[in-house]
């Protein structure tokens, strides 16, 4: 039988095949800070766009001052009467369009939120999901990363009962508190169906790195809503 004698690798190949390698390993290096710079330049021009849309003209830099909690026994909200411009500005709202700003204090997140939850829109931001209530109306779900492209979902597990969640409309300023944590498996979509109190429901892949099972934080509304300034 004949002999098969394996070719030798050129230096020429080794020297491509360790160009290739070292390139790989700057890419698994700095795939995550890459993102997060291109997730926070998203930020800054949407935050700027959300800025004209709005009534009032706030600054895009977070404030914190606020409370981070709110009282247990606050009373819950029954569903809002949405002012008729935010009526307009919901009905009309594509896929990919600013839905809101979500700001929690307790962790120090102030974000646009996007409407729709593909890939892409959740490369820019946190995103509505499609077909749940909207702020002040029935279970609003909104999802976001952990990990990847600004991560503004990162520090999610961190959240107590009671901590404040405050959701901006472009008229109104909706603030929910923190009622349960739940860890769910992806297929488990109830947490997203219609409720009949008034809620926000936060999701995100669980734990850190993995999307084997979800973070479920249920947040209910709280009385009263506030008005946005003229």
């Amino acid at each position: 039988m004949r002999k098969i004698i394996p070719k030798k690798i050129t230096p020429r190949a080794l020297k491509l095949i360790g160009v290739f390698l070292i390139l790989a390993g700057l890419l698994v290096l700095f795939y995550v800070p890459l993102t997060d710079l291109y997730a926070r330049y998203q930020q800054r021009r949407l935050a700027r766009g959300w800025e004209q849309e709005t009534v009032e003209k706030e600054s895009t830099e977070p404030e914190f001052a606020d409370e981070e909690t709110v009282s247990p026994a606050t009373e819950q909200a029954t569903p809002a009467e949405e002012p008729e411009v935010d009526q307009a500005y919901y009905r009309d709202l594509k896929e990919g369009e600013v839905f809101g700003r979500l700001v929690i204090p307790r962790i120090e997140l102030d974000t646009i939120v996007l409407e729709g939850t593909s890939r892409e829109i959740l490369r820019k931001a946190p995103g509505h999901i499609v077909g749940t209530g909207l702020p002040g109306l029935g279970n609003c779900a909104i999802s976001g990363h952990r990990v990847t492209f600004g991560a503004w979902f990162n520090r999610l597990d961190e959240l107590e009962v009671g901590d404040l969640i405050i959701l901006h409309s472009p008229n109104r300023e909706f603030r929910y508190a923190v009622m349960e944590k739940r860890i769910v498996v992806p297929t488990d979509v109830s947490v997203i169906q219609p409720t009949p109190d008034v809620r926000l429901t936060l999701t995100a892949c669980h734990p850190p790195h993995s999307a084997r099972r979800r973070l479920i934080i249920i947040a209910k509304l709280l009385l009263p809503t506030r008005q946005r300034p003229d």
